[in-house]
């Protein structure tokens, strides 16, 4: 039974999650409308250009009309067009708070 555990534990433990994408449907000057994907506001998400060349771009969710996602890049969107796949990356940011901040200074990465 453990020998059967074990070996499915390690076959698990190689598998990537499934990942979920949406579209970008239109750019409208520095936002991206997308959808397909459901990601809370301020997640970050990546919209990935059609040329494999280009790098990915990483954009916050910074709002909603009716089931279009909104999305502000951090970066210029240089090749992101109407079709460019968009993939949630992660939750809203958190950050901790504490006596060991006081006087640091936190941007928007951490």
């Amino acid at each position: 039974m453990t020998a059967d555990l074990d070996g499915t534990l390690q076959l698990l433990s190689g598998l990537q999650p499934a990942q979920a994408y949406g579209k970008v449907t239109k750019v409208v000057g520095l936002v991206a409308e997308g959808r397909g994907i459901k990601a809370p506001l301020g997640s970050v998400c990546q919209l990935l250009p059609g040329d494999p060349n280009r790098p990915v771009i990483n954009a916050e969710v910074v709002g909603f009309r009716d089931d279009v996602m909104l999305l502000m890049p951090y970066g210029e969107m240089r090749g992101i067009r109407p079709g460019s796949l968009i993939r949630n990356t992660s939750t809203p940011p958190h950050f901790p708070v504490g006596q060991r901040y006081l006087g640091h200074a936190v941007d928007a990465f951490g």
